[in-house]
């Protein structure tokens, strides 16, 4: 039962945040308008780094949990370890917190002054990282999350 538990919640604070924001986009290609372009409509909703606004709120939501792992440690003897360990893991998240939103800020000032290389299918730098670091900020908050519970 227990698999159970963290599967629903792997799903409604993991795989919901990543995905809800790009799910529906092939049901456009329903319409006349965006017949047969799914797939284009996907790359430009994550193209210019919209991915690290997911990756601020699931390092936002990591960091909540780790401080209430923190709570309860209180500086108890014996828990030195954890809570170092704690510490680190709130000060590795806050780093990906202010480098989301300073390329998200890149990726929005280069869509709106169209200077991003348009290439085809060729994933520019700014999607490719914030695809990996949401990849990794999803990791990261399901690892902290098994870890505080």
């Amino acid at each position: 039962m227990e698999w159970i538990r963290f599967a629903a919640w792997l799903f409604f604070n993991v795989a919901v945040p990543l995905l809800a924001p790009i799910a529906l986009l092939p049901l456009l290609s329903m319409s006349r308008t965006h017949q047969g372009k799914p797939r284009s409509l996907i790359r430009r909703a994550v193209q210019d780094g919209q991915l690290f606004w997911t990756v601020i709120a699931l390092c936002a939501a990591a960091c909540y949990e780790v401080a209430g792992l923190l709570s309860k440690l209180g500086g108890k003897a014996g828990h030195e370890g954890e809570e170092l360990l704690a510490w680190l893991a709130v000060s590795l998240l806050i780093i990906m917190i202010i480098g989301s939103s300073a390329l998200v800020l890149l990726g929005t000032l280069d869509a709106v002054n169209h200077t991003l290389p348009r290439h085809g299918d060729r994933l520019s730098v700014i999607m490719r990282t914030s695809i990996w670091m949401a990849a990794l900020a999803a990791i990261g908050f399901s690892i902290i999350h098994y870890w505080t519970n």
